[in-house]
């Protein structure tokens, strides 16, 4: 595992070192730095509103926000004649100020690496474009609305692009540990396609699973097309057909729609997916901890920020096992200005799951509603009612949902791309 990421990370620093500056008269360097904290508290009541709609346990089980949680992470950007970028990043986390400010378990700390070169050559007279990026993604658009998307993870992607065509692969270090999917490496190849509103992407994925008794074989192959239409500025439609291709069991498929826009002050998208029930067998795993015997962090880290996302994730349907599965996803997040600084905002987030066979399943709403305070672009407040809970006790970053709401609030600092210095360089090459 440590290999194929160290394997990886070499080869995106050797590949952007030796590609973008030679034959240059002259270097522009930029340097810009972003910054975003969070920092939100449930209050939870003595009398007792935990009760859970769709925990395992009767429950929800307690997690940092009890307890004020929070995060605040800085990041430099570093360009190079804006084709070439270093982006480093530390994060910083108090995950309860239970135990008080010296609790050492309660602090965490992890870095974000992220290289990346784009560019243009010549062959034969002919400009070929070229993209290549390692390190760590977080919850970046790879055109995949059923597998890969929601997701954190290092990996490598790779492209070349010629006349509105690219060819690309995309590798992911072992799954299995950060997500207890049970897909220890993940390598996709695939060829796009771009015209006017029109963007289609035809691929092929290798599955390197786990070694243990969820999967029969050591791997297996999926095939598909992920299609995004933009029907106007404010409006795309997408759709994805895949099947996945196994010796020990039968091919099966997976399918979805989707519609994603703004309309004034609302923002929307919805999804509706179907999975045949061997197309998730065995991508289910419970290695992973996030939860410690004496804190909230285990063998992996359930990043504090990833609770500001939302509900949907491939998890979501591999962790019901052998059935068929139908999905409604709906994310809505509506605000209205109610004064020069306060402003009303409440977010939807309804995620109906179950098996068309036997009409049963789970429904699971997450909603938060109340009055934000914009002292700047910046900076802001948050007074809310909401519903939504980490959950640190499965196998995938996600949440639970409170028959009652808890009251809460937040403050929020994002600050994006300070510039700290442009200079331009001679090449000595």
């Amino acid at each position: 595992m440590n290999y194929m990421k160290e394997k990886c990370l070499t080869l995106a620093s050797i590949l952007l070192m030796i590609t973008g500056v030679y034959g240059q008269d002259s270097i522009k360097v930029e340097s810009a730095i972003s910054i975003e904290t969070k920092g939100t508290g449930l209050l939870k009541t003595s009398k007792g509103n935990v009760e859970c709609i769709t925990c395992l346990l009767e429950n929800i089980q307690d997690n940092p926000f009890y307890h004020f949680a929070i995060y605040s992470g800085i990041t430099h950007k570093l360009s190079i004649n804006e084709s070439h970028y270093i982006e480093t990043g530390i994060f910083l986390e108090e995950r309860s100020f239970s135990g008080g400010s010296n609790t050492i378990d309660n602090w965490v700390v992890y870095p974000k690496i992220l290289l990346t070169g784009k560019d243009t050559f010549e062959i034969l007279n002919r400009s070929i474009a070229y993209k290549l990026s390692g390190g760590d993604f977080w919850n970046e658009d790879f055109d995949d609305m059923l597998r890969i998307h929601n997701l954190d993870f290092q990996g490598v992607v790779g492209e070349l692009g010629f006349k509105g065509y690219t060819i690309g692969f995309l590798l992911i270090g072992d799954l299995s540990k950060n997500i207890g999917l049970g897909l220890h490496q993940y390598h996709k190849f695939y060829v796009k396609k771009e015209l006017n509103r029109l963007r289609t992407t035809f691929y092929l994925s290798e599955n390197q699973l786990t070694d243990d008794d969820q999967h029969l074989v050591p791997e297996d192959y999926n095939i598909g097309n992920n299609t995004k239409f933009k029907l106007s500025e404010i409006l795309e439609l997408e759709s994805q057909l895949e099947f996945r291709i196994n010796q020990e069991i039968k091919t099966s498929f997976a399918g979805g729609i989707g519609i994603e826009g703004q309309v004034k002050n609302l923002r929307f998208a919805s999804r509706l997916k179907y999975y045949q029930s061997n197309f998730n067998l065995g991508y289910i795993s419970n290695e992973v901890s996030y939860r410690g015997s004496s804190s909230y962090v285990g063998e992996q880290l359930y990043p504090l920020k990833n609770y500001y996302r939302t509900y949907s994730q491939w998890g979501n349907y591999t962790k019901s096992q052998n059935v068929d599965l139908l999905g409604f996803e709906l994310n809505a997040a509506w605000e209205k200005k109610i004064g020069k600084r306060l402003t009303f905002f409440t977010d939807i987030d309804l995620n109906i799951i179950g098996n068309p066979k036997t009409q049963t399943g789970n429904t699971i709403p997450l909603y938060s509603l109340g009055i934000k305070t914009n002292y700047f672009k910046f900076l802001r407040t948050e007074f809310f009612f909401t519903n939504k809970h980490m959950n640190l006790d499965t196998f995938y970053q996600t949440f639970q949902a409170s028959k009652r709401p808890f009251f809460g609030g937040s403050v929020i600092l994002e600050m994006e791309r300070i510039h700290l210095k442009r200079r331009t360089l001679l090449n000595m090459i």
